[in-house]
């Protein structure tokens, strides 16, 4: 033992208590050499050996007999989509000058509709245009085109739902005969009238003022795109349908969307179709795309990496995933994640939008030096991004669709929106009037708009019953004013299918009179919905305005409808034979 936990003369030690009894320490220190601790926090490895032993274990140093590619040559073969149109519509609009979603998805303006006039704030705007304008040719004829061109004020007989809304009554009160209306300018000229007709104030300078009026004509056609002819949109499926012309010279195909709906188009919307060939077609050969690059590595989130001393991220954790054993996506998904992960490289290749793109070939150099030609892999029956064929038949081979859709858009408010809901109580299919297009441009709800105009249209005293009656008899009862039902009907050329015919309810203050639908997907005329269309969910259909740039920076801007499903069932309350208190 050591000598200084060896005490001399012990029982001396104890009497004069020179030293404790009892010694303990509660911690050791270590005591640094130095203060620098740079080298220490490089968690150098000693053990080198070890390391490789490790290595050796898992399998890293084990060569295999493949070599990484260093090298690639692909060949691509595009075709341009030269247009976008409705089904049976000849007319070929070209695709540079709209984006594909506002060329599919515009629908007409109330300006062009018969019997309905467009909302006051855009006509309010038209003629603060047409005033600018003028102001800078003659702007001593600004009164007379107010004059000639006046916001009419709302009469309570033939307007009830302006005069019924207060805003709007308002609003129209304070421009009438003040303020000019411009969309009537607008009308006049495109009806073939010049822009100084009927104006006396214009005389001698009428050259330059309708040269104004078709420079006017002209900034509203570009303030908000509208169909020229037939449009896309489909009323009894509640979506649109069109047909893109994708074709290249000698193998014509046409790509076919029926069922467009949620408001950005790809490539899966599409079908590839034939089309019968037209020898008046403008048809273009295939364009070559050659490019020779290095391939990289795939990657993506939460892969297994290849190295023994290196950590994946967790933001995507493989290993959590508990699927079912009848779920075979995940299952392959976790498959591929987790073994074959790095058996995949990229090749990236640059195309244009608005192509039809196929893949006529793929070389690969391998370190080695060897070449190697890499085969579709649609001859063992496994395509991925391609386009599907209309009717299963098989058409001119093309693969990718590119199109040049845009991610971000902005879009307004609801300026109408219609939910189709199933009432088992009632048997019927109700469209509810959820937001309606107020005079004044806005949505509004239709449930304050119908209060609103109800409330206006039984205004005086209520009839008091009959003396001598203590019950009266109701036929049925009522239901808000903004529920429009539509009635089941036999599909023509169809035994047994049926379709949904907008109807009509009583007004409750004159039963003579029929509530009518107050938005425009309701107003289409002898409107009917097919009855697989709407769902036990139901389904919701809004019209906005939408907003984007094209290509060129350009704004575009125009009226869309999108689909979308519903919240379920709902009960309007309807029912029949009902006696009731006249008190």
């Amino acid at each position: 033992m050591t000598e200084k936990y060896i005490t001399a003369e012990l029982s001396a030690v104890v009497a004069s208590r020179g030293r404790p009894g009892v010694t303990f320490w509660n911690r050791l220190e270590g005591w640094p050499r130095t203060r620098a601790f740079d080298r220490a926090l490089r968690a150098e490895v000693r053990d080198a050996l070890w390391m490789l032993t490790r290595q050796w274990q898992v399998g890293e140093l084990r060569g295999e007999d493949a070599g990484s590619p260093i090298h690639a040559k692909v060949r691509v073969d595009t075709t341009p989509v030269r247009a976008f149109r409705p089904p049976g519509d000849d007319g070929k609009a070209p695709v540079a000058d709209l984006p594909p979603q506002a060329s599919v998805e515009q629908l007409p303006l109330p300006l062009l509709m018969d019997g309905v006039e467009m909302s006051l704030d855009l006509r309010l705007l038209m003629g603060r245009y047409w005033l600018k304008l003028l102001a800078r040719v003659l702007p001593a004829a600004a009164d007379a085109y107010r004059a000639a061109y006046p916001v009419r004020r709302p009469d309570p007989g033939e307007d009830a739902a302006i005069c019924a809304h207060p805003l709007a009554c308002a609003s129209y009160r304070a421009a009438a005969n003040r303020l000019m209306d411009g969309a009537a300018l607008y009308l006049s000229i495109v009806g073939g009238a010049p822009a100084s007709t009927g104006i006396d104030e214009v005389a001698g300078a009428e050259a330059e003022v309708d040269a104004l009026g078709t420079r006017f004509v002209a900034w509203f056609d570009r303030l908000i795109s509208r169909p020229e002819a037939a449009t896309a949109w489909r009323p009894e499926r509640m979506e649109y349908g069109f047909v893109a012309d994708a074709g290249s010279r000698g193998t014509p195909v046409g790509l076919v969307a029926e069922e467009y709906s949620h408001g950005r188009i790809d490539w899966h919307d599409l079908d590839a179709a034939p089309v019968p060939s037209d020898p008046g077609d403008d048809e273009t050969a295939p364009t070559r795309h050659v490019l020779g690059m290095l391939p990289t590595a795939a990657s993506f989130n939460g892969m297994p990496n290849s190295r023994w001393w290196t950590f994946e991220d967790g933001r995507t954790n493989f290993g959590g995933i508990r699927p079912d054993s009848t779920d075979l996506g995940t299952l392959m998904l976790i498959e591929f994640g987790l073994v074959y992960a790095n058996d995949w490289f990229v090749v990236p290749f640059t195309l244009p939008v608005d192509t039809v793109a196929r893949v006529r070939g793929l070389v690969v150099t391998d370190v080695f030096g060897e070449r190697t030609w890499v085969s579709r892999a649609e001859s063992d029956g496994w395509r991925l991004f391609r386009t599907s064929v209309a009717g299963g038949g098989a058409v001119a081979d093309h693969d990718l669709v590119i199109l040049e859709t845009a991610d971000h858009l902005q879009e307004s408010a609801p300026l109408d929106e219609v939910v189709f809901v199933r009432d088992e109580m009632a048997n019927l299919v109700w469209a509810i009037e959820k937001t309606i297009p107020s005079p004044l441009g806005v949505g509004v709800a239709g449930a304050d708009a119908g209060h609103e105009l109800r409330e206006f249209l039984s205004r005086g005293p209520a009839p008091a019953p009959a003396e001598g009656t203590d019950i009266r008899y109701e036929v049925m009862t009522s239901v808000p004013e903004h529920w429009i039902p539509m009635i089941p009907m036999h599909r023509p050329g169809s035994d047994r299918a049926i379709q949904l015919r907008r109807a009509a309810m009583p007004r409750a203050s004159s039963p003579s009179a029929l509530v009518r639908p107050r938005t425009w997907l309701l107003q289409e005329p002898g409107l009917h919905v097919h009855e697989e269309e709407v769902p036990r969910a139901g389904i919701r259909v809004r019209r906005t305005y939408r907003r984007v740039r094209d290509r060129q920076g350009r704004v575009r801007v125009w009226l869309g409808a999108t689909k979308q499903t519903g919240r379920g069932e709902a009960s309007s309350g309807l029912v029949f034979d009902q006696i009731v208190d006249p008190r």
